[in-house]
């Protein structure tokens, strides 16, 4: 029998009682009412395949009207929680009490009990009957969303890693985004990201501190087909939940990819409710686009660290309407450390032969990416151009070509250089009457790709415990 476990399950939790409110949200960008938009979440429907929920701890104040619980181990009809993980992760969710806050406070949670007691433990069969749960009751519970802090063994066969990716992707079939956890054994080395968040669709998750640097076990990439995980990060180090069956209702702390993954999840229910008509597919991508690296390299994905770092308040932004592009564009903004990602959709129609030049006022440096609007098959962003140079720093254009795109809309997103501190910038629209100088300029920005596109891939050989 394969066994599955909670990605992060702690034998014992830093137990407190918090002394001030405490709101996740604050985590991932969205610490203000302006920056989440007073998005809460309110009327997304998130499963939690996991060990229960304890619905009377205080983080659910009004569990009763949006919790939902389903057992697909006992078959009990009451909630509960008798090892702990569930709870801890859902109120990282979905916890809404005066003393703590999770991501999105009104989100509804369809907890689906699917592991065996303590150490809790399950297998391929019961995670597959939660599954198919809910896609059987889904007409009745929307749900958009299913959040997984859980994980087979990186150590498993390929045969079963695969069999278990396709059962969890038959939810991203349906239109429903799974958000998997990477894993908790980064420390042995690459190769080392669990299943589901394997699978070609689902969003894997590692994980950081609140610093940003790499939590040292979060799983890397690449997967056993040779595909590039985890896709993005979230906080993952000292993550204040809820301790179920506490009394008085305590808090404690925990640290690991499970609770990496509900800030994720959490981030894209309030994506649906500014924008329900967001695919799975395109969820993944916007939130992978408006990520931010933290380490090198800088432009794409890696093995390590995925996109980057989610920024809540980008990946909000992404959802408003398209701006215009045209030959009297203009933007001014600002980027600093806890706001280094601006994302604005935007509309290219008349504008070819033209430039975007990005200007910096000041000593801070940041760098423009082009991402088509359709995600890829699997749902990751399709990025066409950026702004670096591989003959950085004597060659410091900044600037991205709008000739030969081959659709109108666009996702222009700017990212702040890591650690060169706060500034202003403006982009401007630059025309260019000379195709040469667009050659050139061409030739080298596919040099910049290339360049910083290269990864150096250390392989392991897996161990069977």
């Amino acid at each position: 029998m394969v066994y599955l476990i909670s990605v992060d399950l702690p034998k014992s939790y830093k137990k407190l009682t918090l002394a001030s409110p405490d709101d996740m949200r604050n985590y991932i960008g969205l610490g203000t009412s302006e920056l989440r938009e007073a998005l809460t979440g309110d009327g997304i429907n998130v499963a939690v395949i996991d060990t229960g929920i304890d619905k009377d701890h205080d983080a659910f104040s009004n569990g009763e009207s949006r919790i939902t619980y389903h057992d697909v181990v006992y078959n009990e009809t009451l909630p509960e929680d008798r090892d702990g993980h569930g709870t801890w992760v859902a109120s990282i969710l979905g916890g809404n009490s005066p003393s703590y806050t999770g991501i999105a406070p009104l989100v509804n949670i369809t907890m689906i009990r699917a592991f065996f007691g303590t150490p809790a433990i399950s297998n391929i069969s019961t995670i597959q009957k939660a599954i198919e749960w809910i896609l059987l009751k889904n007409n009745i519970l929307s749900v958009r969303i299913t959040s997984m802090s859980l994980g087979l063994s990186y150590e498993a066969s390929e045969a079963t890693t695969k069999l278990f990716n396709d059962i969890v992707e038959q939810l991203t079939e349906q239109d429903i985004l799974v958000v998997a956890a990477a894993g908790n054994y980064g420390y042995e080395g690459f190769r080392t990201i669990e299943s589901p968040a394997s699978a070609e669709t689902v969003l894997a998750v590692g994980g950081v501190d609140y610093n940003g640097n790499m939590y040292f076990r979060s799983a890397k990439g690449p997967t056993y087909d040779n595909r590039i995980k985890p896709d993005v990060c979230a906080p993952a180090v000292n993550i204040e939940g809820a301790i179920a069956n506490s009394t008085p209702n305590l808090y404690g702390t925990g640290s690991g990819t499970s609770a990496s993954t509900p800030f994720v999840s959490g981030l894209a229910a309030l994506m649906l409710e500014k924008n329900y008509s967001l695919s799975a597919l395109e969820l993944k991508s916007i939130i992978s686009l408006t990520s931010y690296r933290t380490i090198e390299p800088r432009t794409i994905k890696d093995n390590i660290q995925g996109w980057g770092v989610v920024q809540g308040y980008a990946a909000i932004d992404a959802l408003n309407p398209p701006t215009e592009i045209t030959t009297n564009s203009q933007f001014g903004f600002s980027l600093n450390d806890t706001q280094p990602v601006l994302c604005i959709p935007i509309n290219t129609i008349g504008v070819s032969n033209y430039f975007l030049q990005l200007n910096q006022l000041g000593s801070a440096e940041a760098e423009m990416y082009l991402f088509d609007k359709e995600p890829d098959e699997a749902g990751n962003p399709q990025l066409l151009t950026h702004s670096i140079s591989a003959f950085e720093p004597f060659d410091k254009l900044n600037r991205i070509g709008l000739s030969s795109l081959t659709s109108d809309q666009y996702y222009l997103v700017v990212k702040l250089v890591h650690g060169t501190g706060t500034g202003d910038f403006s982009i401007t629209m630059v025309v260019e009457y000379r195709m040469t100088f667009f050659l050139i300029f061409a030739g080298l920005n596919l040099l910049g790709l290339t360049y910083i596109g290269f990864q150096y891939k250390k392989y392991i050989n897996l161990k069977i415990r």
